[in-house]
């Protein structure tokens, strides 16, 4: 047990490295990043929450000096499940990377999600957020995978 926990950890420590290069160089307008040095901790703000939307505003996470920028994610096959966490229009294996740096941002008490975002995130149906669910869009994004 202690094993899958370290490589979780593992996976979501490099995860977060990966959007963090992919967020600079702007890829496709799916995440962006910027310095900071304020130490500013991000949230998504859930007080001007629109309609039904459980995500009305982007995600912004500050860590290690760089901020990202993501989503709002996106249910985009209104099963309940916000596969789309970048928002861009597409579940790929970006998303799941994104998922698990938000998963860590979480741990970390870098974000604040409320119940029902949580939820949204909650990928593997387990009842918790955690680094599983973004496992679980990885196998949802690999090739052949059902969706």
């Amino acid at each position: 047990m202690v094993e899958i926990k370290d490589a979780a950890r593992r996976f979501g420590t490099l995860a977060l490295a990966a959007l963090l290069v992919v967020s600079m160089v702007g890829a496709s307008g799916l995440a962006s990043a910027k310095t900071e040095t304020d130490g500013h901790h991000g949230d998504d703000s859930d007080d001007d929450m629109k309609g039904d939307a459980v995500f009305s505003e982007e995600i912004t996470v500050s860590l290690a000096g760089v901020t990202i920028t993501l989503g709002p994610p996106t249910d985009p096959n209104d099963d309940g499940v916000y596969e789309d966490v970048t928002g861009d229009g597409e579940v790929n294996v970006i998303d799941a990377i994104a998922h698990a740096a938000l998963v860590t941002a979480v741990d970390r008490g870098l974000l604040d999600l409320n119940k029902e975002q949580a939820n949204a995130l909650d990928v593997d149906r387990d009842g918790d957020l955690d680094i599983d669910d973004a496992l679980a869009l990885v196998r949802m994004t690999m090739p052949g995978a059902m969706r």
